[in-house]
């Protein structure tokens, strides 16, 4: 189990880690671009090109936390997730309350498990929603349209007899090996077709 976890972190890191200087180095690159004439056009574009690259980039942050940070096992921390999830996520489609002590010092994995479930609860409101994080860190999703991928709920319970898929089925297998490595279960429920509720048991 704990080969499978540092695997997965280790991977990811350097996956991370390899992407993140040279997009960073494009965007500083972009800054540095004398204004054109279009500059002042927010669909020009440089603008097209800044935004990309600043979502690729908050996005990439998002999957380094999850990841983890293999030289401090007790990173991420609470407080950087919050930044780092409320900057990464698209503020137009999507809302998020955190109800819970963001200041509470939670072990790292603690941590990766719950940015694991809000990115699965991303995936599961295509049309957007909100997002609740409740003081008992039970994370609750609202919106037009709830839908958990099959992959997903067998890749979370452990259930699947297969290789994982998908992105999406990485995500939840990895959320259950670190469910299982701090001695806990992921649970989830949908009393509503609009409302799902993940709890921590």
């Amino acid at each position: 189990m704990q080969q499978d976890l540092q695997l997965t972190y280790l991977m990811c890191s350097r996956l991370c880690h390899d992407l993140a200087a040279p997009l960073s180095a494009i965007s500083i690159g972009l800054d540095m671009l004398p204004e054109s004439p279009d500059s002042d056009d927010p669909e020009g574009p440089q603008k097209i090109l800044q935004y990309s690259i600043k979502s690729a980039m908050n996005k990439l942050e998002l999957l380094r936390c999850l990841s983890g940070y293999t030289d401090s096992p007790e990173k991420p921390t609470f407080t950087d997730a919050v930044r780092i999830v409320n900057k990464s996520i698209d503020l137009e489609k999507f809302q998020i309350d955190w109800l819970c002590r963001i200041e509470d010092i939670i072990p790292g994995n603690a941590v990766r498990l719950i940015v694991a479930i809000i990115i699965i609860a991303i995936d599961a409101l295509p049309r957007g929603g909100k997002i609740v994080i409740h003081p008992d860190f039970s994370i609750e999703l609202t919106g037009s349209y709830v839908k958990l991928n099959e992959e997903v709920i067998t890749s979370l319970t452990g259930n699947t007899q297969e290789d994982v898929k998908s992105s999406r089925g990485v995500i939840a297998h990895l959320a259950h090996l670190l469910s299982n490595d701090l001695g806990t279960k992921v649970t989830y429920t949908q009393p509503k077709p609009n409302l799902l509720i993940f709890k921590f048991s």
